[in-house]
């Protein structure tokens, strides 16, 4: 098979799309579901807490509308606030040049994956990846914890992108992780 080569410059919403798929991966899907569980669980609370308070004449309005805020905003405004807030510090840090060589070579080969930039080259054997992860626009390979190599969809094709996906599902097995997929499918 021959290998998959992809040459290309991180942009601005490139790496703001790395940043975005390195959150999505620190917090799946059970993360979130806990979360609007909770604000549910506050919301319901602070209702029940309103009318058993009106129905003894006893209302403690404040203690309810505070529970009924804080369910509000877990339950509807956590998520978007923390993903916001992380496309803003990405904004940031490529503005400001933090975002490493903006050139780089990237070949999905049989055994390994070859990385090249300016400052950084290496071929690292599939075994010796920490793990990989693909969203709806970018891989992202870690190469150890806290160290991850982004590669754009925008640089590869359809037959392309599904040979990577198809590449890294093969070689890293559980290692590999994509969004939207269930755990038992795979």
């Amino acid at each position: 098979m021959e290998p998959v080569t992809v040459n290309f410059a991180m942009t601005r919403e490139d790496f703001i799309a790395s940043r975005t798929a390195q959150l999505k991966l620190l917090m799946p899907q059970p993360y979130r579901f806990a979360i609007k569980f909770m604000g549910a669980v506050l919301i319901g609370f602070a209702a029940v807490l309103l009318a058993a308070g009106h129905l003894r004449y006893r209302p403690a309005p404040w203690l309810g509308a505070l529970l009924a805020v804080c369910g509000v905003f877990l339950f509807f405004m956590y998520l978007p606030t923390v993903e916001a807030s992380a496309r803003k510090h990405a904004a940031n840090d490529f503005d400001a040049g933090r975002c490493g060589p903006p050139a780089r070579k990237v070949c999905f080969g049989e055994n390994s994956v070859e990385i090249r930039s300016e400052r950084y080259q290496a071929e690292i054997p599939y075994e010796m990846f920490y793990s990989a992860y693909e969203d709806g626009s970018v891989f992202l390979l870690y190469t150890g914890i806290g160290e991850c190599r982004s590669v754009p969809k925008r640089t590869m094709n359809g037959e392309e992108r599904k040979r990577v996906a198809d590449l890294l599902a093969e070689r890293l097995k559980r290692k590999f992780k994509q969004e939207g997929t269930r755990e038992w499918t795979k």
